[in-house]
């Protein structure tokens, strides 16, 4: 112990860091918490009231051969001292003095972790579950790797600031859960080994040509193509293969990253969506989606965007994959019929889209786009060449990019998902309207945030004249919930509190408006970003 101290000593002094007072020989958890205890508050959760998604370093850098990339957890490193951040349209924002500090715990904690696991290689014996196993088999089941590559992922991850500010960003900036998350994304990493994953690893999912990349938004974002039409999860080697073949997606998604640019625009084509999908093997490979992008690459997805969504997908989304999906994920998530093209075109040139990706017709130009068959490396220099060796970056402010205004009016004549992100000042409300008409059978909802209430009303328009000057509407129906924060939340989990709720319509009710107002009785807080999914059903 007296060892680790010293050490820990001499990488604080080499860093210019203070050591915090009484956490020189202490765990990697209760040295975060120390530091997040010599500042207060700050091991509570921050509002979203400043931008801090990332620092962009630029596009990605790799080497042919297999080496490794430096997007440790998804990220360009970044050593700047000045700590800044970089919205999704390229604009700078410096963070506040809680957010430099949260970024410098979390530095700390996972030096600190680093330290732990490369001091156990001298202080435990070896244990051969914990190898990795040397085998000329491409598609060998992952297995844990070992305690010095588990510790070369965390400290490659120390260093860059962009990645840190995600983990952050994901879990509000509590140090403790980001810390947790962080540490887990490294150990799955150094098992995973996303660097060296080769097409000889993907036999099975990688020919049917589901999963491709396209052009690039016009902020500059790459575009990931998923076609469900060819998707056969009951072929692969096992829930692995589909594992590392999202990993290598991702991967190459962030070797097209130009110069301020750090998030990804998936378009999803479920025109052949069937029962096959909803399977158990395929339910597993969904959720490992879900963990993959939501946990080991957070904040990396700025929008998905699901285009010919059938009515069976539309039941399996809110009562089996919905529960995963924390709320920036929802945020994030759009649900277009038969024809998006008009919403893409909007934020995308037709010459980056192609003009069908299985029965969606996107709008583009682009001819099909070809599906890779090289390692990460390989892919993204043969890119680099075929476009002239430049990435497009992302735009100044005030340039092109996706909408920040969510929708707050939605039409219930159609079968639809609505979700948004948006801002709740302490002591206001919000309203979300849904316009019923005779083909509205229920509407579900779901809001996630602290300390939140929730009423909803079902309005009719009131007739005459002489009414309708004395009320503007009569109240059919109505309710309040109210989700509570404190001693009922487990502070440990990742599960943040929720609202949610299911209203059956009754066919007399065509015509009225179902009003959903949120009140944000939260007031230590000055701003509360608050996440929302509401599903629309029809007969």
């Amino acid at each position: 112990v007296r060892k680790i101290a010293l050490c820990r000593r001499a990488v604080w002094a080499q860093f210019g860091q203070r050591q915090p007072q009484g956490a020189a020989y202490c765990s990697t958890t209760t040295g975060a918490a120390a530091l997040a205890q010599s500042w207060g508050t700050m091991s509570q959760p921050l509002s979203a009231r400043s931008g801090f998604l990332t620092t962009s370093g630029g596009s990605s850098s790799s080497t042919s051969g297999g080496s490794r990339s430096i997007n440790s957890g998804g990220s360009s490193a970044s050593n700047d001292d000045h700590c800044t951040a970089v919205g999704l349209q390229g604009t700078v924002v410096g963070l506040t003095v809680l957010q430099r500090k949260a970024v410098s715990a979390l530095q700390e904690g996972l030096r600190g972790f680093a330290l732990d696991r490369r001091s156990s290689l001298y202080a435990e014996p070896a244990d051969a579950t914990f190898q990795p196993v040397a085998t000329s088999d491409p598609t060998a089941p992952i297995v844990p790797a070992a305690a010095e590559d588990e510790a070369a992922e965390a400290e490659l991850l120390a260093e860059s600031k962009a990645g840190m500010l995600r983990f952050l960003k994901v879990q509000k900036f509590n140090i403790m859960k980001a810390q947790e998350l962080a540490v887990a994304s490294c150990k799955w990493r150094a098992a995973v080994k996303p660097w060296a994953i080769t097409p000889e690893m993907l036999p099975n999912s990688l020919p049917t040509g589901t999963w491709r990349l396209a052009g690039h938004t016009k902020s500059g974002m790459p575009i990931v193509l998923v076609d469900a039409g060819p998707w056969k999860p009951s072929t692969y080697y096992g829930l692995d293969e589909y594992i590392r073949a999202i990993t290598y997606f991702m991967e190459l998604a962030i070797g097209r990253m130009g110069p301020g640019v750090d998030q990804i625009f998936a378009i999803f084509s479920l025109a052949s969506w069937n029962a096959d999908m909803m399977k158990p093997c395929a339910t597993r490979c969904l959720l490992q989606l879900i963990h993959i992008t939501g946990k080991i690459y957070p904040e990396r997805i700025a929008q998905t965007v699901f285009c010919n969504v059938p009515r069976a997908f539309q039941s399996f989304f809110w009562q089996v994959l919905r529960p995963w999906m924390d709320s920036s994920f929802l945020a994030r998530t759009k649900f277009l019929g038969r024809d998006p093209s008009s919403y893409l075109l909007q934020h995308i040139d037709a010459g980056q889209l192609p003009e069908y990706l299985g029965e969606s017709r996107l709008g583009g130009t682009h001819p099909e786009f070809p599906v890779p068959w090289r390692s990460v490396p390989e892919e993204v220099d043969a890119y680099l060449e075929e476009i002239g060796g430049s990435l497009p970056s992302a735009p100044a402010r005030g340039g092109a990019g996706l909408p920040q205004v969510a929708a707050t009016s939605m039409d219930g004549d159609t079968s639809g998902t609505y979700s948004g992100e948006l801002g709740l000042k302490a002591g206001s409300t919000l309203n979300l309207e849904v316009k019923i008409s005779c083909n509205t059978a229920s509407v579900e909802w779901r809001f996630e945030g602290d300390a939140i209430v929730l009423g909803y009303k079902v309005c009719a328009p009131t007739t005459g004249t002489f009414m309708r000057s004395l009320w503007a509407e009569r109240v059919l129906q109505e309710g309040v919930v109210k989700a509570e924060s404190g001693p009922e939340v487990d502070e440990g989990s990742d599960v943040s509190p929720e609202i949610s709720g299911k209203l059956d319509v009754q066919k007399s009710w065509a015509g009225c408006t179902l009003r959903l107002t949120v009140f944000n009785s939260y007031s230590r807080v000055n701003y509360w970003s608050l996440a929302y999914c509401v599903g629309v059903e029809t007969d």
